[in-house]
């Protein structure tokens, strides 16, 4: 998914299609994937503030229109989530949507004051802010709407602990966010320690070691309840 801003301007026969980022970014993610995705590798333009390519290509403005279901052209109040998107009722595919949107559109920030994370999501259409509202709920958050705002908020540690480890994040500058507040947070030793995939297979040795009345270390042991 894609990262800061693209730009979709029909023509005649073919499209006008820009993307800027960082040139790390550029280099090492957007062109490997374009190349993956389209079998183009457009040459990279430089800007004062960012870098990136523009490609002419009546194929690629059908693909992202008809197929994808893009809008064309301005996109405030009438974008939307792409009906491929719902259709495939597969939670990985939302998953890479979410971060490729938030990637794009969203923030993530810290309030000391409160001492808790927020990720945030604003864009002005509301038929797009329910459908991910909707995604989000299925996906097992729990986001808070302002309609009138356009903008869905994950507020919490919770929220935040769930969206690092489930959809994360591509974009470089988000990415050093998340560890900044990651090491403002109330993290276990544990958890620094051990992924969350690593407890849960470490819980499960442990209570099967418990259940056959073994030790995992070699020495008896047995709770006493007094203890």
């Amino acid at each position: 998914m894609s990262y800061n801003r693209q730009c979709i301007l029909l023509h005649v026969q073919s499209v006008h299609y820009s993307y800027y980022c960082r040139e790390k970014y550029y280099t090492g993610f957007i062109l490997p994937t374009y190349k993956k995705l389209y079998n183009i590798e457009p040459p990279l333009l430089k800007r004062s503030f960012a870098c990136g390519f523009e490609v002419s290509s009546k194929g690629m403005r059908e693909f992202k229109n008809k197929v994808l279901g893009l809008t064309i052209g301005v996109k405030t109040y009438k974008a939307r989530v792409p009906d491929c998107i719902l259709e495939s009722r597969d939670r990985e595919i939302m998953r890479s949507f979410l971060r490729g949107l938030v990637d794009t559109d969203g923030c993530y920030y810290f309030k000391p004051k409160n001492r808790y994370p927020v990720i945030s999501l604003c864009i002005k259409s509301r038929e797009l802010i329910n459908k991910v509202s909707e995604i989000m709920i299925l996906l097992g958050f729990s986001p808070s709407v302002f309609a009138k705002g356009y903008t869905i908020y994950l507020n919490g540690i919770p929220k935040f602990r769930k969206w690092a480890e489930e959809i994360g994040s591509h974009n470089p500058k988000h990415l050093e966010r998340i560890n900044k507040i990651k090491e403002m947070l109330p993290w276990s030793n544990l958890d620094k320690l051990f992924s969350q995939k690593e407890l849960v297979t470490a819980k499960t040795r442990a209570c099967g070691a418990c259940n056959s009345g073994s030790n995992p270390g070699g020495s008896n042991f047995s709770f006493s309840k007094n203890l």
